[in-house]
C-alpha cells in the first residue's frame, strides 16, 4: 500500500491526530474518532492505500483498506 493513513489517539480532551506521509503536509487534529476516519477517507478517495488505527499503546488494532482500484458496487 503506498499511502498509510494513520490515526492515533492523543487523550480524552485532546482527541485523535491524523497524518499521511506525502499527502498530509502536517498533523491534523479532531476531537472524535469518526471524524478522523472521514477526513482519511475522503482525502484517499482517489488513492491506493488504507486507513491504519493505532490504541493509546502504539498497536496497530484495525486496517481500512480504501478501494480504488477495484471498487466494490453499491448494494440497492
Amino acid at each position: 500500500m503506498p499511502f498509510a493513513f494513520q490515526i492515533r489517539p492523543l487523550s480524552l480532551a485532546r482527541g485523535f491526530e491524523l497524518t499521511c506521509e506525502g499527502i498530509i503536509p502536517s498533523t491534523l487534529h479532531y476531537q472524535r474518532l469518526f471524524e478522523a476516519i472521514v477526513q482519511a477517507a475522503q482525502l484517499g478517495r482517489d488513492l491506493d492505500g488504507e486507513i491504519q488505527l493505532f490504541d493509546s499503546a502504539g498497536h496497530l488494532i484495525e486496517v481500512l483498506p480504501l478501494h480504488t482500484s477495484n471498487p466494490q458496487p453499491a448494494h440497492g
